[in-house]
């Protein structure tokens, strides 16, 4: 019997590069005569494989088997929030996923409000009972409502959490009539500490669900009258939903309506050095900077990652996935992005935390401007002039000054490990140019 080779799917496999099956990163398979063992490694892309095991088929011309690698640390992760361990008590799904649970909610600019809120009403301090939040998928929704979830549970409060159509389906049964009513009632009345937690509300904005809206805007005003907790997540805001009457709009606009953002450069570069600590690799600083600039999400954030484990095993697979990620950069980088990388390498370098509270202040810091003109001295022959004017809100009359002082600033840095990373990053910007 021949041996059955293992076949690792990095960034530069042709499931990813032709057929754009990004969720078989970091996965590996199994090819034998009449059929293919697929072993997904990321139990959170085992949908996507079911989903697109036709797709895979026609790929590979055999039958498709998905398997699902059990990570024995994972799992017991997950079965600990379904012990004694919780003071509070979890209505609706029967257990929260460990891999939100267990990774830390990494906070910036682009999540600060929202992840503000939340605490909020989990400290029975909110400015309102009912929080929309809403935002692009990917950007950590569900992440903050079972981070939040969890510590509800922890902290002794009765929590509801659920998807909005199954939540729905719960509804139903207490429809219109008087008697069902007083179900509905008491169901979400049946503990006065429980907070209501719904996640992917968008896919309540279906015509074949239309004839039970009815009890959403019931349920809506009921979490008003009895000042009941509730937090909602959407990858769409109240008024962008088509089938909601406006009633039900108002409904959801009465509370605390806020976004969650695209995660910025900060909040992408804490993860990645949890990633690389969790999983115990050295991702160097210019291939992190290059990720965090070509992923828009943390969806994308994640299967790069994987990806670079995957590619970890020679040489030639670093150069190769470095490549498409040069590739990914050209793409899809904006000329914003170019320059965050370098400033979170200076705001380290001077002992600075948030450029933005610093940029926002009347009069920018000593530091904060030297920052500016570094990059500004930098990025004079990448980026026009005139952009780069105003992205670092640099006067034209301060222009040759601006360039001296930011020469003179570099050549005054004495860390050379952060010169060439400086040089790593400006070299892969400049490349973009041809």
């Amino acid at each position: 019997m021949s041996r059955v080779e293992k076949v690792y799917v990095n960034s530069t496999h042709e499931l990813i590069t032709k057929s754009d099956l990004y969720f078989m990163i970091g996965s590996y398979y199994e090819s034998k005569d009449a059929e293919v063992d697929i072993f997904i490694t990321n139990p959170n892309n085992s949908t996507f494989a079911e989903k697109n095991r036709e797709k895979l088929e026609q790929y590979f011309k055999k039958k498709v088997n998905i398997l699902t690698v059990k990570d024995d640390a994972k799992e017991e992760e997950i079965v600990k929030t379904k012990d004694s361990t919780s003071k509070g008590t979890l209505y609706g799904i029967e257990y929260l996923l460990g891999d939100y649970i267990n990774t830390p909610f990494f906070i910036g600019n682009s999540n600060m409000v929202a992840y503000n809120v939340c605490t909020e009403v989990l400290e029975q301090k909110g400015r309102s009972n009912l929080v929309f939040i809403y935002g692009p998928t990917s950007t950590g929704k569900t992440h903050l409502l079972q981070h939040m979830v969890y510590k509800a549970l922890k902290s002794g409060i009765n929590v509801y959490y659920n998807g909005a159509t199954k939540f729905l389906d719960e509804l139903k049964a207490y429809n219109y009539s008087e008697k069902e009513f007083d179900k509905l009632v008491k169901f979400v009345k049946k503990d006065n500490k429980k907070i209501f937690f719904l996640d992917d509300f968008q896919l309540i904005d279906q015509d074949k669900i239309q004839k039970h809206l009815g009890v959403i805007f019931e349920f809506l005003n009921l979490i008003k009258s009895e000042g009941i907790n509730a937090i909602i997540a959407s990858d769409k805001q109240p008024k962008e939903f088509a089938v909601l009457p406006e009633r039900t709009v108002m409904r959801l606009i009465d509370g605390y309506t806020c976004s969650i953002e695209t995660p910025e450069y900060v909040v992408k570069k804490q993860y990645i050095d949890y990633f690389a600590k969790e999983n115990k690799v050295s991702i160097p600083d210019y291939v992190a900077n290059k990720i965090c600039i070509v992923s828009g999400n943390f969806r994308e954030l994640r299967n790069w990652l994987f990806g670079f484990i995957a590619s970890a095993n020679s040489n030639a697979q670093m150069d190769n996935f470095v490549s498409l990620l040069t590739a990914s950069g050209k793409k899809t980088s904006s000329k914003s992005e170019e320059l965050q990388s370098l400033r979170q390498l200076l705001l380290e370098y001077y002992g600075l935390t948030d450029y933005r509270q610093q940029a926002d202040q009347k009069k920018k810091s000593h530091k904060i401007g030297k920052i500016d003109n570094i990059l500004y001295y930098l990025f004079q022959s990448i980026i026009d002039t005139n952009t780069l004017r105003s992205i670092l809100k640099i006067d034209r009359r301060n222009h040759s000054y601006s360039l001296r002082s930011g020469e003179a600033a570099y050549n005054k840095i004495d860390d050379d490990a952060l010169k060439d990373n400086i040089r790593r990053v400006t070299e892969f910007y400049d490349s973009k140019r041809s």
